[in-house]
């Protein structure tokens, strides 16, 4: 997805990227009070529902999911959410995780969290977590990028989720909206899109 901003700023050179890492709560109030045009990644399935016409989406560039992936030696516990019963899942501050939020709050599952993902693959490998739950795109990013192979972990086949991937961006700006939402048409009609999904989710 980075690669897709850097594409859109190269032809739009009047926007700038930020990169941050902060609870979702927190970008939703920095887009809706203007001290941010956009947030890049997002999903309206992740903002209440109470908010979701203080902000305007775009297109979407893709459907993805969030996976549960667990050790090489651990795939059995993909088999059922039983499995997971006092088990330790690695997953980042901030964001929700659909039906293992309640088990999260009840301690039949425990959550750990942490704030980047070079945590998150440090505890999955040190056997430290028992799994870790990330966006399937993403895993393979940072798989190669932290200098790891695909070898060490296995992806469970039925995702925790599934979302379309979308900018979230403050109201008033009608300018980026469209300007973004016709980058994503133009990506989408020369195979650019297609192109960077295929590159992030080839693992090494």
């Amino acid at each position: 997805y980075a690669d897709f901003l850097e594409a859109f700023t190269t032809q739009h050179s009047q926007y700038e990227i930020e990169y941050v890492f902060l609870p979702r709560k927190r970008l939703d109030a920095a887009v809706m009070q203007g001290k941010a045009d956009a947030f890049a990644l997002n999903s309206t399935v992740f903002v209440a529902e109470d908010l979701r016409d203080e902000f305007h989406f775009s297109e979407t560039l893709w459907n993805t999911n969030d996976q549960l992936i667990t050790p090489t030696n651990n795939q059995h516990l993909c088999n059922n959410t039983l499995e997971l019963f006092g088990k330790r899942i690695g997953v980042y501050s901030g964001n929700g995780y659909a039906k293992f939020d309640q088990l999260f709050a009840q301690e039949t599952i425990y959550d750990i969290r942490v704030t980047s993902p070079k945590q998150l693959f440090k505890l999955i490998l040190s056997g430290r977590i028992d799994a870790m739950i990330e966006n399937e795109e993403a895993f393979s990013y940072h798989v190669k990028h932290l200098g790891y192979h695909s070898s060490s972990f296995h992806i469970c086949s039925e995702p925790v989720y599934s979302f379309e991937l979308k900018m979230q961006l403050n109201k008033d700006r009608n300018d980026l909206l469209q300007k973004f939402n016709r980058f994503i048409l133009q990506s989408r009609q020369n195979g650019f899109l297609d192109f960077l999904k295929k590159s992030y989710t080839k693992l090494p």
